[in-house]
């Protein structure tokens, strides 16, 4: 699995509304990128006290739409120990002993095979210049903490571009289209299914479901107000 990030503070930058909003979303998918892999240090101490899913939360409030992140209004689980946040996290993503219970990988949540899939995402992350083909990534293109990482990516160089956010911002719906925003809310459901005693890793798969959900809508409705020729 990858190494967990550092808890790293949210980008600030001096900003119009629009820039902010496009920050929120980009901090957004920063956070949810670190969520899912092993607890290790900051980031242990994050699912343990709840302080990442309050950064998220904090995030949502510049949001250029609203994000309902109904599975964070109840009370924080707070688990019992550091030592159970780790236990959570093998008992649901490790692969070591085989198969795991919930996968993290893209391919296990739809009906496409791996190659089919993988040549499609690294034309995706190729097109914007992240090249996999001689490795550089830790992981398989269709694992969840790199297509996270790539959305976080697009939208910051939609937030940084100059004059024309088009390709960003068609790059980022496209890609939710065909990939993220697929099979987020299956793999929120899965970790549901089974995880046990609420730890905190199905209520972040929800929040991810549903940000995500929200996100492709709000992309939608961008490139539905893009002129005709723009799309092309």
């Amino acid at each position: 699995m990858s190494e967990p990030v550092a808890m790293d503070a949210p980008i600030e930058i001096e900003i119009d509304e629009t820039t902010r909003g496009i920050a929120a979303r980009s901090n957004s998918y920063r956070l949810f990128s670190q969520a899912f892999v092993f607890p290790m240090g900051d980031l242990l101490t994050a699912l343990l006290n709840g302080s990442l899913r309050d950064a998220l939360l904090e995030c949502a409030k510049d949001l250029p739409y609203a994000c309902h992140y109904s599975s964070a209004e109840a009370d924080y689980p707070t688990p019992n120990s550091r030592d159970a946040v780790s236990q959570s996290f093998t008992s649901l993503f490790d692969n070591c002993t085989g198969r795991p219970r919930v996968s993290v990988l893209e391919r296990r949540h739809v009906r496409s095979t791996e190659q089919t899939l993988w040549e499609d995402l690294l034309r995706f992350y190729n097109h914007f210049g992240l090249d996999f083909s001689q490795g550089g990534a830790n992981e398989p293109p269709d694992h969840l903490n790199l297509e996270l990482e790539y959305m976080h990516y697009l939208s910051f160089l939609e937030a940084g571009a100059p004059q024309d956010r088009t390709p960003f911002q068609l790059g980022q719906h496209d890609f939710m289209e065909r990939h993220l925003g697929v099979w987020s809310g299956a793999f929120a459901d899965s970790v549901e299914a089974v995880e046990e005693d609420n730890q905190p890793y199905a209520m972040l798969a929800r929040m991810l479901a549903e940000f995500a959900q929200a996100d492709f809508e709000y992309l939608k409705g961008l490139k539905e107000n893009l002129p005709e020729t723009d799309q092309n």
